[in-house]
């Protein structure tokens, strides 16, 4: 099969090949260290753990990073001896079991944060449609120590990132495209909603459909923009709800047995469990709008950022890429020995961001102020979006 490739083609699943190679040896090598929780994976461990013995609970954010959490423990189920039934009555874990294993539990997350890479890979060809050049700057992502070190835990990140370039690198592969049909829109809509079945933020990437429509229209009639737009959107907005469908019924239906939490579901919901009829998809509406309300309350509740407050671990992520403040993950002591989890921005990486923005931002006021020739409209019209 390989044979048959052309020769640009073979060349590329090389550079993909390399890729992999590096970044299997960044972000998943040895991923189970330090066998120690850090960071959100009290939280989020507690959360998997509940799908695995069929306990109901509620969380701020949609279920799709637990469930791979989740899996990787039922795949490789290295904690089959240890008694986890307290992780059932807590959604934040203060002390693991001796002997606990993170084997499991980090595994999809890095091994999402891996293949991520490829994924950025592919974008930045799509984008310059030069091989070496992707190939050096996809070093931004494989060195990266904010994003490693996110992606070797048991944390939602580097599947929602993953989900992330899927969608963009599908939106690249569109954006080359003649004709996009509705069937292409649908998928793009399906990527977008697995981005968000992690994290709602990713709703970000519904921009992803108009900036696509609006490059090289067809129609001359008004009529006939407005109703393609609408149904193109349509078929978007179909692909991302049967994501969200599907995850939420999954979710009901693996975590179905009420614990000794409630989170405020309702009567309704708490009389569907106890007849085990969260399979009824009469029954979907009220447990997903329990759902929805609690990650609302939820949200309402969590501590706003204060540089004033003493050990305040948190950042403004407007000063992200200006790497203003490391943080604290982990430390750990022993034998009169110090060790240290540190998430650090990196120099070279950030402030390359912050002056490609710039530039960015320059090129297009030119354009649209001064008038600048624009010699590539394809490029021009990426780096807008």
């Amino acid at each position: 099969m390989i044979n048959n490739l052309s020769s640009q083609n073979r060349e590329l699943l090389v550079y993909v090949f390399a890729v992999l190679i590096i970044a299997l040896s960044t972000y998943v090598f040895n991923y189970y260290n330090p066998a120690s929780v850090f960071w959100d994976e009290n939280y989020h461990i507690a959360s998997a753990q509940k799908y695995i013995d069929g306990v109901m609970y509620m969380e701020p954010h949609p279920p799709l990073g637990k469930l791979f959490i989740a899996l990787g423990e039922v795949i490789l189920h290295p904690n089959d001896s240890i008694d986890t039934s307290y992780f059932l009555h807590t959604d934040y874990i203060k002390k693991f079991p001796q002997g606990y294993s993170f084997v499991g539990m980090r595994l999809f997350p890095t091994l999402f944060g891996g293949a991520s890479s490829a994924l950025f890979f592919l974008i930045l060809y799509r984008f310059s449609r030069q091989m070496q050049l992707s190939f050096l700057f996809t070093s931004f992502y494989l060195f990266a120590n904010a994003f490693i070190l996110q992606s070797r835990s048991a944390m939602l990140e580097s599947t929602q990132m993953f989900f992330i370039f899927a969608s963009i690198l599908w939106f690249m592969i569109l954006f080359d495209k003649e004709e996009k049909s509705y069937r292409d829109y649908f998928i793009l809509g399906i990527l977008v909603g697995l981005a968000t079945a992690v994290k709602v933020n990713g709703l970000i990437l519904i921009l992803l459909h108009p900036f696509l429509y609006f490059y090289q229209v067809k129609h001359s009639s008004i009529y006939l923009h407005v109703k393609e737009f609408i149904l193109k959107g349509l078929s978007f907005t179909a692909g991302l709800l049967a994501v969200f469908i599907v995850v939420f019924y999954i979710h009901f239906n693996l975590a179905d047995t009420l614990g000794s939490k409630s989170y405020k579901a309702s009567k309704e919901y708490k009389q569907i469990m106890k007849e085990h009829a969260t399979s009824n998809p009469m029954n979907f509406p009220i447990m997903m709008m329990d759902n929805l309300k609690f990650m609302k309350e939820y949200s309402k509740t969590v501590p706003r950022y204060n540089p004033c407050k003493k050990l305040e671990n948190g950042s403004l992520a407007t000063t992200w890429p200006f790497g203003n403040k490391s943080i604290n993950y982990r430390w750990g002591k022993k034998d009169a020995k110090v060790s240290y989890l540190y998430l650090q921005s990196n120099p070279m990486i950030w402030f390359s961001v912050v002056a490609a923005m710039i530039i960015a931002f320059a090129m297009i006021i030119s354009k649209f102020i001064f008038g600048l020739h624009v010699k590539d409209k394809r490029l021009f019209y990426l780096i807008s979006t």
